[in-house]
């Protein structure tokens, strides 16, 4: 098998491209660009064998390569870290804006459920207002109705007590036309009887 001394700068290009083809064939599935690291670390490897194999076959053209791929490969790092910079950036920003969003979410949390307290403290308030209101009408109509009761009871009263009062006075007028009857009665029966005497009287003088 022939070393990496002995290739020419032609069979240095078909043997890196073998190497190359399984890398290619993976990029290509997975859609990954130049900048793809294991792509990057080959560009890196392609690079140093180029050097090794121009210092040692006298190629300028392959150590030209190997320093314009060198080149390259900076660069592609300059740009995967660039690219990571961004990256983290982004992933900052983009975190920074998900927590303002959170925290907007909460102030719109906390605010709907201080509306949804001062609308329960509303209706609370309502509900008693009106508790309290059917609580002081039953209390006036209790207070009328035991006022009405106390009325018609002294109505009652009143009119039982004059009542009595009308029985007693014809109680006491009848006791009056009776005794002056009696007395009557009485008065006729000692005219009668002054009569009786007189007459008596008067027969015995003659």
């Amino acid at each position: 098998m022939p070393t990496i001394h002995t290739l020419p700068r032609a069979a240095v290009h078909g043997y890196l491209r073998v190497l190359r083809l399984p890398l290619d064939a993976a990029g290509r599935v997975t859609g990954r660009g130049e900048t793809w690291g294991p792509a990057v670390a080959y560009e890196s490897f392609e690079s140093k064998v180029k050097g090794v194999a121009g210092s040692v076959l006298r190629d300028e053209d392959l150590l030209d390569e190997s320093t314009t791929q060198r080149a390259r490969v900076d660069k592609l790092r300059k740009a995967i870290e660039s690219q990571a910079a961004a990256d983290a950036k982004k992933a900052v920003a983009d975190r920074r804006l998900e927590e303002r969003r959170e925290d907007a979410d909460q102030r719109d949390e906390l605010a709907e459920e201080r509306k949804r307290a001062e609308k329960a403290n509303v209706e609370k308030s309502k509900a008693d207002a009106k508790e309290a209101t059917r609580r002081r009408t039953t209390r006036q109509k209790r207070s009328a109705a035991r006022t009405e009761q106390a009325r018609k009871q002294a109505v009652a009263e009143k009119a039982t007590t004059a009542k009595a009062e009308e029985l007693e006075a014809e109680r006491d007028a009848l006791l009056e036309r009776k005794q002056a009857a009696q007395a009557k009665a009485a008065a006729r029966e000692v005219g009668d009887a002054a009569k009786t005497v007189r007459a008596r009287r008067k027969a015995n003088t003659n």
